[in-house]
């Protein structure tokens, strides 16, 4: 079965969108560092779905309000 080229496009974006999350899961077991895991996160995560903004939000204890921990794309400051 041969797959169309929009198919065959399709199967990388997946296939390349698996690779980022691994590759995310291998340096979550390898670092200590909670800051920089999240901030690669979200530029992993932007570049790869191709979009501007990307952000990891930290409920807080006993809140009904989020923290915004890291991201990309937000002015200077936010995060």
């Amino acid at each position: 079965m041969e797959l169309g080229p929009s198919t065959d496009a399709e199967l990388q974006t997946r296939v390349r969108q698996q690779e980022v999350v691994a590759e995310l899961g291998q340096q979550a077991l390898a670092t200590a560092d909670l800051d920089r895991l999240m901030h690669d996160a979200s530029v992993a995560v932007a570049e790869t779905l191709d979009v501007e903004y990307c952000k990891v939000l930290e409920l807080l204890p006993g809140e009904d309000e989020v923290l915004l921990r890291q991201g990309v794309g937000w002015r200077a400051g936010l995060v």
